[in-house]
């Protein structure tokens, strides 16, 4: 089971060697204002290299890695336009905004809330990159690395859905009181049915098995995570942030559906529905 997985699921305290290794990377975790004052530029101008591996952010823009803080974009410093998820209680490992450009265009942008969670996002973004190509997943204009003593942050600009005409299942049909749910999501008391209709099921599980194919299992699909738009009739899912890719589909489906067991999913999707997706996806 990944690192990424156990931090997640963990509800226990940790142990004396986790409490080693987290004072080990204890500067890492914390946000230091020094290093975005002293290094970010005021200007609309920043830099980013082209390295062909993982582009290299030079020049960031004022308070980069801070929520409300510019985001460089094809060297261009963007407005940050919404807080779409900017703490724990709503994202485990990322913060995610919404930004615009001078020609209006609107982007999603998720960057690592830890500097030493960078491979975990690197990976999350070979993840995603690979969901796209089978079309279930938003499409990623732009990942860049900004380094800072041997960690840093991964920023990955990704499609605007909701510009796009999706929306999540969450908002359209409601779910489970949850932490991670947002202002302005339809809330349902604890043990009501949502009312997710089956074409729509159907669609969501079309796309957790087109995952599967390519032998990867999302492992964290709830209604926040699951978007759809009602005139194309078409599903995308978001958030790799916990998928893993296995030997066969058949292991993907597997740890699919043992993940979709755990609390921290049926807290979001309405069991009746999850099981219907299992069935549909099988």
């Amino acid at each position: 089971m990944s690192h990424r997985r156990d931090h997640y699921e963990s509800e226990d305290s940790p142990s004396e060697e986790e409490d080693e290794e987290e004072s080990e990377y204890s500067d890492e975790n914390e946000p230091e204002s020094e290093f975005e004052d002293e290094y970010g530029s005021e200007e609309r101008e920043c830099q980013i290299d082209t390295d062909p591996i993982m582009p290299q952010l030079t020049v960031p823009c004022l308070k980069q890695n801070m929520p409300n803080g510019k985001k460089c974009y094809r060297n261009e410093c963007l407005d940050v336009i919404d807080l779409i998820s900017t703490s724990d209680t709503s994202s485990t490992f990322g913060n995610i905004v919404r930004v615009r450009d001078n020609h209006n265009h609107t982007y999603v942008v998720k960057w690592n809330r830890y500097r030493n969670n960078i491979n975990e996002f690197k990976y999350e973004v070979r993840i995603q990159k690979a969901a796209f190509t089978i079309g279930v997943a938003p499409e990623i204009f732009q990942v860049y690395e900004q380094k800072y003593k041997t960690a840093g942050y991964i920023y990955i600009f990704m499609a605007d859905l909701i510009r796009a005409g999706y929306e999540s299942i969450a908002k359209l049909y409601g779910v489970y009181n949850s932490k991670h749910v947002q202002t302005g999501f339809k809330k349902l008391k604890k043990g009501e049915l949502g009312d997710i209709p089956e074409a729509t099921i159907e669609k969501i599980a079309e796309a957790v098995k087109k995952l599967h194919t390519i032998r990867v299992a999302h492992g964290d699909i709830h209604t926040g995570n699951v978007f759809y738009n009602p005139i194309t009739k078409k599903v995308l899912l978001i958030d790799f942030g916990l998928s893993e890719m296995y030997a066969t589909s058949e292991d993907a489906w597997k740890y699919e559906e043992y993940y979709g067991s755990k609390k921290y999913v049926n807290s979001h999707l309405v069991p009746n529905n999850w099981k219907r997706i299992r069935e549909l996806s099988r």
